[in-house]
């Protein structure tokens, strides 16, 4: 995929194809290291925990030259994922914030922000599977 080399970390792996390595070392060459934004997540926790390793935010945060409309169109997909995470712990009505601030002195020239209540976690307290058809009567 063309953009791969774009990503992260893809520079490490595109020593083995010069024309990869090309690509990734024209995008890496200004703010190599540096930070496009940071992410924190406030909330319990488990939670925390996960949406801080998972969130799609984190594949973008060391993208050198990373425009403020590509962040913005990032931010629009970051509840649906968030959601979507929570909802493989149990937590399905969850409230969230997601706020961005330019931080220009800071470590990254913006900060994300995202601030979770979970909501109560679902359990499920019993199954019943009943089958139909064929596959009712074999063993």
């Amino acid at each position: 995929l063309q953009g791969c080399s774009l990503l992260p970390g893809a520079r490490d792996k595109a020593d083995s194809d010069d024309n990869t390595s090309t690509l990734a070392s024209d995008a890496g060459v200004a703010g190599e290291g540096a930070e496009a934004f940071t992410l924190e997540v406030q909330g319990p926790d488990a939670v925390r925990d996960l949406l801080t390793r998972h969130m799609e935010l984190q594949r973008f945060r060391r993208l050198p030259g990373l425009q403020a409309s590509e962040l913005s169109r990032l931010l629009g997909a970051a509840d649906a994922n968030a959601r979507e995470l929570l909802g493989t712990m149990g937590y399905f009505s969850p409230t969230l914030t997601i706020a961005l601030k330019e931080t220009p002195g800071g470590p990254a020239p913006r900060a994300i922000t995202v601030d979770v209540d979970p909501g109560p976690q679902t359990r499920i307290a019993s199954a019943d599977i009943a089958f139909t058809g064929p596959e009712a009567d074999s063993p």
